[in-house]
């Protein structure tokens, strides 16, 4: 696409007559709907497209880099956009100001009401601004062209030559670079998610969320980061994870706790963990509370049996998926492609087939509340190089085939998992959690039966129920009654007695 820009340009500059004419008709639908998404009003939209196309030729002499022109072309229509709304509703915020409220909006629209968003400070917006110059090069071009310059993933994609998905990542990573802001909003505020959640929520029929479940606070710490189910401690060169019983279902976190769950979780990983270190290095430290700093041991009671500590590592921003059996999206891919993620397979197959062979198909990390982004190979090597793509793959495979086997001597069939992997030292490391029932998708062996879904060790009893009841999937999320808590915490018991092969 560059290149197409970088020959219509010179042709303009030399006098051609005919190149101006093709570079709108190559642009004058993308401005025009981009306008129109941004004004709202379809006449008004042509005449910024005309005014765009205008000022593009009168100042085409002054853009020193051909290549940087899809960027240019699209702030002049965001600068028309803005002007025209300013206009229009007498708006006198700075253009600086609109920037930051964007990135506010962006990313804590989630934890900050309207009244809330009023506090914020001319001392944390410059915040942001210092974050954003801590991004690495492409993430901070990417997150700068996104939210200063208001252009789409789509945009971008096509601005530097590379797929939407790829830009999803790094818009992705980006935001992840600047969580330590939005806890400190968080923190300023003091509220969060699951606060909102117990004030509001006087559970029914005896079912409480368990102190487990809620958020974990810490006698000489506070978290650097809080997940839909774990909490996580910045420890300098560690890092604590801690698994509560909170459990989410379709992206939100609901209401009740399941008991144990945070001690199969942190068991399970424990057990994978040392069972896979021939495999490939990990992160884990210790789960035993004794060996933790002294500046821990105030909390022992709160971290026994639900906690890790870890090595810090350089995550990589992709989730690694193995498939061994045809499933969940990979069935309904299957289904209407006869692919999965690009990958071409047999006819004929039926759901929850075993798959000829192991298949590794990648995701974006996504943020909270949002889905993950399935990418091709191709993609993934775009994104972080094709000597760590093969290496990753390599890896994913080998530790699936390990668990597989240990697993099918218990009685239960691994399906798919997910990984997530970090750098430390220069040297690949296994990081996150590692075949757990929230990882991965467990069946038991001898209910096996290819052709309908199977029955799983993990949140299938919420996941039926929220559906039996219509839940629109939105927040907030419906109490569970407690048979569904009750089985549900069996489910992950029983899967954790059946591979480790002791009693919790």
């Amino acid at each position: 696409m560059k290149s197409d820009d970088v020959e219509l340009i010179k042709r303009i500059l030399s006098g051609d007559e005919t190149a101006f004419a093709d570079l709108i008709r190559k642009y004058q639908r993308q401005v025009h709907t981009h306008a129109l998404g941004k004004i709202g009003d379809f006449h008004i939209a042509e005449d910024i497209t005309q005014e765009t196309f205008l000022q593009v030729y009168q100042n085409l002499e002054t853009l020193n880099d051909p290549r940087q022109f899809s960027r240019w072309l699209y702030s002049i229509v965001n600068h028309l956009c803005i002007a025209w709304h300013r206009k229009n509703r007498i708006q006198t915020q700075s253009l600086e100001e609109t920037h930051i409220s964007e990135i506010e909006r962006e990313a804590y629209s989630r934890y900050i009401t309207t009244e809330h968003a009023k506090t914020i400070t001319e001392a944390q917006r410059d915040l942001v601004e210092k974050l954003l110059g801590e991004l690495k090069e492409s993430d901070r071009e990417v997150i700068t062209l996104h939210y200063f310059e208001e252009m789409t993933s789509s945009e971008i994609g096509m601005y530097l030559g590379v797929s939407e998905n790829t830009i999803k990542s790094r818009l992705h990573r980006a935001r992840q670079r600047l969580k330590k802001y939005e806890f400190m909003i968080q923190e300023m505020l003091d509220i969060t998610a699951e606060g909102e959640h117990r004030s509001r929520n006087p559970l029914k029929r005896g079912i409480i969320m368990t102190d487990e479940s809620k958020p974990t606070a810490l006698t000489n710490y506070t978290p650097a980061r809080r997940g839909k189910v774990r909490d996580l401690y910045d420890l300098g060169d560690e890092l604590l994870i801690i698994s509560t019983d909170r459990i989410s279902a379709f992206d939100v976190v609901l209401p009740n706790g399941i008991p144990d769950k945070g001690k199969v979780l942190t068991g399970l990983s424990k057990f994978w963990f040392k069972y896979t270190q021939s495999v490939a290095d990990n992160h884990l430290i210790s789960t035993d509370v004794e060996a933790y700093p002294e500046s821990l041991k105030t909390d022992a009671e709160l971290l026994e049996g639900r906690s890790m500590l870890v090595r810090k590592a350089d995550r990589i921003d992709v989730e690694c998926v193995v498939r061994g059996y045809l499933a969940g999206s990979g069935w309904s891919s299957y289904q209407q492609t006869g692919e999965i993620c690009g990958q071409k397979l047999p006819d004929g197959l039926q759901e929850c087939d075993r798959l000829p062979e192991l298949l590794f198909t990648p995701t974006t990390k996504a943020e909270q509340g949002e889905h993950d982004e399935p990418i091709s190979i191709e993609e993934m090597r775009d994104e972080i190089g094709s000597e760590l793509t093969d290496q990753l793959i390599e890896t994913s495979f080998a530790l699936f085939r390990a668990a597989s086997e240990h697993a099918e001597n218990a009685g239960i069939i691994l399906c798919d998992t997910k990984f997530e992997f970090g750098q430390r030292d220069g040297k690949l490391i296994v990081i996150d959690e590692v075949f757990t029932p929230d990882s991965s998708r467990f069946w038991p062996a001898d209910l096996y039966e290819p052709g309908q879904p199977q029955q799983s060790f993990d949140k299938q009893f919420v996941r039926d129920y929220l559906s039996e009841i219509g839940w629109s999937k939105q927040p907030p999320a419906p109490e569970l009654p407690e048979d569904v808590i009750s089985r549900t915490s069996e489910k992950y018991r029983e899967a954790y007695r059946l591979i480790v092969r002791e009693e919790l």
